[in-house]
């Protein structure tokens, strides 16, 4: 039919007849990443990974992972509580939910976080809508999390 459904050349994996090199695929990753709960001042919370796998096809980056036994005790109290670790920086905003938790529902609750731009690490928020501080109210035993965000 004289159309093209694929190219590949010098710059990438390009579709239909669209011939520039902007649009071309050039990127395609499968890893795993180590994520670590700690605080912005960089102590640490401790925790026991069950997995974490990320994909990045072009600049969009995809992790998850499943995060348990989390004791945040170790932050000093009235720190932001962070997930570090991301395989790449963020270029722009990105927030996510946390598909799986232990607590109950309510304001002290961590319930998903976002990603700043041109950070490689994400704020957790809790139910009650503000950044995740440690103050000993907030239950975080395990979590499972996805987030999606545009890297660099």
């Amino acid at each position: 039919e004289g159309s093209n459904r694929l190219t590949v050349d010098g710059d990438g994996i390009k579709f239909n007849n669209d011939t520039a090199a902007a649009n071309a695929l050039d990127d395609y990753e499968e890893g795993t990443w180590t994520p670590a709960i700690s605080a912005v001042s960089g102590n640490a919370a401790t925790w026991t990974l069950g997995s974490a796998m990320y994909t990045k096809i072009g600049r969009q980056v995809t992790v998850t992972a499943y995060i348990h036994s989390i004791d945040i005790t170790a932050i000093t109290s009235g720190s932001y509580i962070i997930l570090t670790g991301l395989p790449y920086a963020s270029q722009d905003y990105a927030d996510f939910t946390i598909g799986y938790r232990d607590a109950g529902y309510s304001g002290s609750v961590i319930v998903g976080g976002y990603i700043q731009a041109g950070q490689s690490h994400a704020y957790f928020m809790h139910g009650g809508g503000g950044e995740a501080q440690q103050g000993g109210t907030f239950t975080f035993g395990k979590c499972m999390l996805n987030i999606t965000y545009p890297s660099t």
